[in-house]
């Protein structure tokens, strides 16, 4: 899984997607859920990241068949990467609208981890809506997030 990971937040797609294949297929045959359901979210991403809009609906089904099954642990990271994925397809009216999942929003006050990512990512969705300020302002707040909690993979990528 880390591979996966590492390889998303690299923005490698094609190392990502070789590693989520590996991560679902092992976390499927070990019954390890929550791995699994993360490699076809990171699949997904890496096929939309590679022109493929078809894997913003595979991030978007893994998401949903895990919240259906009543599961929560890794959402709000699941859809930071939809966002992603959805960015990547060219789509920023659904990006904008992952981003506004109450359960998201709700958790970020929590997982503090993720805002810094988040904020980041409001940049990207308002740089390509064309909006200039709001993009300068969500900048900035992922810059003052991420040097606040030592997330400056987050900061550097902004730029």
């Amino acid at each position: 899984g880390a591979a996966m990971w590492t390889a998303l937040y690299l923005n490698d797609p094609t190392a990502a997607s070789h590693a989520a294949v590996i991560a679902r297929d092992l976390s499927l045959e070990r019954g390890f859920d929550y791995l699994a359901v993360a490699g076809r979210v990171v699949h997904g991403w890496a096929r939309a990241a590679g022109g493929d809009a078809g894997g913003v609906q595979e991030t978007a089904s893994a998401i949903g068949d895990w919240r259906k099954a009543g599961r929560n642990i890794g959402v709000p990271a699941f859809l930071l990467v939809q966002v992603r994925a959805e960015l990547a397809a060219g789509d920023v009216q659904a990006a904008r609208k992952t981003l506004a999942d109450p359960f998201l929003i709700s958790r970020l006050t929590r997982e503090t981890w993720l805002q810094a990512n988040a904020a980041r990512l409001r940049f990207e969705v308002e740089r390509a809506a064309g909006d200039i300020d709001a993009a300068a302002a969500a900048l900035a707040e992922s810059d003052r997030l991420a040097h606040e909690h030592g997330a400056l993979i987050f900061a550097s990528r902004g730029i």
